[in-house]
């Protein structure tokens, strides 16, 4: 998202991020990135007559509702565009992204989005982006949304618009390969001290690439570990890596799985224990359900939609959900295995 953000800025492209929460007022968060794309603009504007009608809708989508049900606006209607902005979030969201592409097209520019766990956002949301973006690019406008998810963020899309397969690139960031993987360890140990490298053994970077998996996040983790574990020196062992890897697990154990698990209710934990029962990797909804005690899929599927809705496994083909971070399995059964949570 950061080379997104940067190669954009590079070009004089408006930039606006978000990182979408559940609780997202995405309404809210679209007029205060266009603002800010549109100040971006500003400063090298060809058309600025284009970026003030841009502004001035800008400035009246910000429309919203009170609790009580009465209509705020941040300027008199009056002073807006004609086709002002209303309750109607895809609607105003098209007309928005139209302004804003025309402006920066008269200006020789382009706006992108860069919007983070875009899966927590509403489906009425989620419409609204697909609606705009498409109607951009059936114009030819420079405007762009680059998302980032967990693995149902697809499927997601898909559900708020039956074009969104069509008008997005789900680009897959999983494990890195051996070499990536490789590089990422060594490297940063080799450039660590201005006036020395220091090195891993061939045994050390074969069991943290073991104990990682090769996913980017645990490779941090389990390396920086083992460098901590290493006495002063300018190699890192096999026996390094093997001591930063108790502390490793049970840094990631508490900061990143429990704080996971922590977010499912008792029968969501029972359903996650009995996944991990079942083996790593994608697994049969219906097995799952009579393993952990229900009469069959559909009884569960209460429970199992609330995981998916709270980012904590998804559907990776029809009767078939895993886990949306890896290790995940293994965590269950080493700390919260399926007989202790039976009763719940």
């Amino acid at each position: 998202m950061r080379e997104f953000s940067d190669r954009a800025l590079e070009a004089d492209w408006g930039v606006g991020r978000l990182e979408a929460t559940s609780e997202t007022d995405l309404r809210a968060e679209l007029s205060d990135m266009a603002g800010a794309m549109l100040r971006q603009l500003s400063g090298k504007a060809r058309a600025k007559d284009a970026l003030l009608r841009a502004a001035r809708f800008v400035r009246a989508f910000s429309l919203k509702t009170t609790a009580e049900g009465e209509a705020e606006l941040s300027l008199d209607l009056e002073r807006a565009l004609d086709a002002a902005p209303g309750e109607d979030i895809e609607r105003d969201t098209v007309k928005l992204f139209t302004e804003l592409g025309e402006a920066a097209a008269a200006n020789r520019a382009g706006i992108v989005f860069l919007i983070d766990e875009m899966q927590l956002l509403r489906r009425e949301d989620l419409e609204a982006l697909c609606a705009g973006a498409h109607r951009a690019s059936q114009d030819n406008l420079p405007l762009a949304i680059v998302g980032a998810g967990l693995p149902m963020l697809p499927e997601r899309l898909a559900e708020a618009k039956s074009y969104a397969e069509r008008l997005f690139i789900f680009p897959e960031l999983g494990a890195l390969d051996e070499t990536a993987a490789r590089r990422a360890i060594e490297l940063p140990a080799a450039s660590a001290f201005p006036d020395r490298a220091v090195r891993y053994e061939e045994r050390a970077v074969k069991a943290i690439l073991a104990y990682s998996e090769r996913y980017p996040y645990f490779l941090q983790a389990f390396g920086q570990q083992a460098w901590n574990a290493a006495p002063d020196g300018d190699v890192i062992a096999l026996g390094d890596a093997e001591e930063g890897a108790a502390v490793a697990r049970a840094d990631l154990d508490r900061d990143f799985f429990e704080t996971r698990f922590a977010r499912a209710t008792p029968a969501g934990r029972r359903y996650l224990a009995a996944m991990a029962e079942l083996g790593d990797g994608a697994q049969s909804s219906g097995q799952i359900a009579v393993l952990g005690g229900w009469k069959n899929s559909r009884s569960a599927g209460p429970v199992r939609q609330t995981l998916i809705d709270k980012g904590l496994i998804y559907s990776t083909d029809r009767g078939l959900v895993n886990f949306t971070v890896p290790h995940f399995a293994d965590f269950m059964r080493r700390k919260h295995p399926l007989d202790t949570l039976l009763d719940q």
